[in-house]
């Protein structure tokens, strides 16, 4: 059952009764299959680029490293090939450092999600390098969905896959999820950007500025700009975006995930769960500021396998609302971590169409 709730007021506890729910035996093994099955293709993905980059990457980053981005589109030119990714560079298109000759998956080809569209296998995908770390052997880049046919003089609304795993643990930018989402929203009439990350909190502050100061070569209009993130991510988007300041910004998607708020309440839990992972909670900017003006979409998955996930995101509900802030929550009862690439049912196709259609309606395009 689809439950959504836009009018703020207190959300219900993650079992439904306020109590604590205690695992039974065969929920236990239920989520650990869960857990494997969604793990499984990030491993794969992970093991595939290690054999064929041949770099073992390492598990920590100094931080505080210097970043350099490249140069905005006027005096942009093209680097050097980076041979340990097998990628050359082409002439510069629009003043943009576009990477050609990028080697693919098989699983870019394939849509995982539980809806589609007409028109997502003939999106045009580039892959574009949006800065360079000191402290990282490889180029930072995006992969950048652009609808079927788009005008070279066209200046349309992005989805930002808002990341928080450092790619030497990860590498989320060609995982069949955020190639299939991709790929959906371009479909839907508007660009998606996925991208390396390997200090995903500064990372992220320097691909919004990238997209903005190449806004016009990247046919992006930098006033409508949304996100969309998922299970351990959203703290990263949370802390980028809940700081005073922002503009352009005119949603933010978070799916069964992890949550930020200025008590931490839940900070020390989720930090633990990063801790050796790959993911950031601990060090991220404390979130400080809400922006009513930004519509919240949230969806929860009611089995999930780390239940206090729920209660987090229910806290963070109640915080942003108590803040001005709109938010619509839909819990699907039924629903898995990772419901909208592992259960293909009709609940699942649904809460995609539906926020698609909350993208579209923020970005002014239905």
């Amino acid at each position: 059952m689809l439950r959504s709730n836009q009018s703020p007021g207190n959300s219900p506890a993650a079992n439904g009764n306020g109590n604590k729910h205690i695992e039974t035996k065969g929920e236990k093994m239920r989520n650990r299959k869960n857990l494997l099955i969604y793990f499984f293709p990030i491993i794969v993905s992970l093991l595939l680029s290690a054999c064929q980059s041949g770099i073992t990457a390492a598990g920590e980053s100094t931080p505080a490293a210097s970043v350099a981005a490249p140069e905005p589109t006027s005096e942009l030119e093209p680097t050097e090939p980076a041979t340990e990714i097998k990628t050359t560079m082409a002439s510069s298109e629009n003043g943009l450092p576009i990477n050609e000759d990028v080697e693919r998956s098989v699983m870019f080809k394939i849509n995982t999600l539980a809806y589609e569209l007409p028109g997502m296998e003939e999106v045009e995908v580039k892959n574009i390098t949006y800065a360079h770390r000191d402290d990282w052997p490889l180029p930072l880049t995006m992969d950048v969905y652009y609808p079927p046919g788009t005008a070279a003089d066209a200046q349309l609304p992005a989805v930002v896959f808002g990341l928080g795993y450092r790619m030497s643990a990860i590498p989320l930018r060609e995982e069949h999820f955020y190639t299939s989402w991709g790929k959906l929203v371009a479909a839907a009439g508007m660009v998606g950007i996925a991208y390396d990350t390997e200090l995903p909190d500064q990372d992220l502050e320097i691909l919004m500025n990238f997209i903005r100061e190449n806004a016009a070569a990247l046919r992006i209009d930098p006033q409508q700009i949304g996100f969309h993130s998922t299970s351990a991510n959203p703290p990263t988007v949370m802390s980028y975006l809940m700081q005073e300041g922002r503009s352009g910004i005119q949603f933010a998607v978070y799916y069964y995930g992890s949550s930020l708020t200025p008590d931490r309440k839940y900070a020390e839990f989720f930090g633990e769960v990063c801790e050796g992972r790959g993911c950031l909670l601990n060090e991220l900017t404390d979130v400080t500021y809400v922006d009513p003006d930004i519509p919240l979409f949230i969806v929860k998955a009611g089995k999930d396998f780390v239940p206090i996930a729920n209660e987090g995101m229910d806290h963070f509900v109640d915080y942003v609302r108590g803040e001005g802030a709109t938010v619509t929550v839909i819990e699907y009862e039924d629903g898995e971590h990772g419901f909208d690439t592992q259960q293909k049912t009709e609940e699942s196709a649904e809460i995609i169409a539906e926020t698609v259609a909350f993208m579209k309606t923020n970005f002014g395009l239905e």
